[in-house]
């Protein structure tokens, strides 16, 4: 079976295993068929590493750009010494758009899309649950002529994708894909806000016991999910994306709001789910510095002067970004 994000068929044997010249894949996985039942949610099986033909030292490869920036924004993996299975490894994605609507308009009025939007991966960033460590930021060369970067949400522009004028880590977009398709294979949990999105984008499946997504954690059941912004001002007192998104510093809210839902455990995180509902109503569902949020035995974050014990205590140690009154 062929699969991409519109069409799915069946094909024969040969179209499936055999690559002419003009056909050359990102990615070739594996997996054993012999082994039992799957693991589902946090609750699952742990995670342990699959065997993989992705040789560790993708990790390694130079950026593309001629005049990279002298001072690099993450550390690279060691390939001697790669994450053991169960790291949390937090991840957040941006993208530009390759092809806008295609759309015919009746003559009743009624707009009809013919063709949708179609999304490139731009950039990708992870940051290692253990230390903190930026360890992926790459920017992706793009394939296709590109009709929007959607700077205002990705922060990104036409400089920041050309290999003569880019200061960052530039990547082939099949460098990208492995590096995450390794970390898959190690079993990393990936943590992040909408992963179901990112996964889909480059078109990369994790097992569901590999996933922490905190769209999921903090939201209720037939409830609208919250933002990123709304739980970082609210749980930790931190304004983020503020006039452009940055995928390290999501990665890093998505991580600090994955530790808190654990340190808080089951019983106080659905009783600050709850609150964190009511506030919402009150506030659209914006974080308000006039009126900051207060939870089940919590003191107003950002104002109390114990407000830092909210941080996990693998992050209170870097310092955090808590601000003495959150803005908007």
């Amino acid at each position: 079976v062929a699969f991409n994000d519109f069409v799915v068929m069946p094909v024969g044997r040969g179209q499936a295993l055999e690559f002419p010249n003009w056909r050359k894949p990102a990615t070739l996985v594996f997996r054993d068929c012999r082994g039992g039942g799957r693991g589902g949610g946090r609750g699952g099986a742990p995670p342990r590493a699959r065997l993989s033909s992705i040789d560790p030292c993708v990790f390694g490869l130079p950026t593309l750009a001629s005049s990279p920036s002298p001072v690099p924004t993450f550390l690279q993996y060691d390939p001697a010494a790669l994450p053991p299975p169960g790291t949390l490894v937090a991840m957040d994605t941006e993208y530009v758009s390759v092809a806008e609507d295609d759309a015919v308009v009746r003559a009743d009025g009624s707009r009809v899309v013919t063709g949708a939007a179609r999304q490139a991966l731009a950039r990708v960033s992870a940051v290692d649950g253990r230390t903190g460590e930026v360890v992926l930021d790459d920017y992706v060369l793009p394939l296709e002529p590109i009709v929007d970067y959607k700077t205002r949400f990705s922060g990104l522009n036409s400089e920041d994708l050309d290999p003569l004028t880019s200061p960052h880590h530039l990547v082939h977009l099949r460098t990208a894909l492995l590096r995450l398709r390794a970390l898959a294979d190690l079993g990393c949990v990936f943590v992040g806000h909408g992963l179901a999105t990112d996964f889909k984008v480059v078109n990369m499946f994790v097992p569901p016991a590999q996933v922490g997504d905190t769209l999921d954690l903090w939201s209720l059941p037939d409830q609208r999910k919250l933002s990123l912004r709304f739980l970082a001002g609210c749980l930790l007192g931190v304004n983020i994306q503020g006039e452009f998104h940055d995928s390290i510093e999501d990665a890093r809210t998505a991580l600090r709001l994955y530790e808190l839902h654990l340190e808080l455990g089951a019983g106080l995180a659905q009783a600050t789910l709850l609150k964190l509902y009511e506030y919402g109503q009150r506030n659209d569902f914006k974080f308000n510095a006039a009126e900051p949020f207060v939870g089940p035995q919590l003191a107003p974050l950002g104002h109390a002067p114990g407000a830092a014990h909210l941080d996990p205590p693998s992050l209170r140690a870097q310092g955090g970004n808590r601000l003495a009154a959150p803005l908007i």
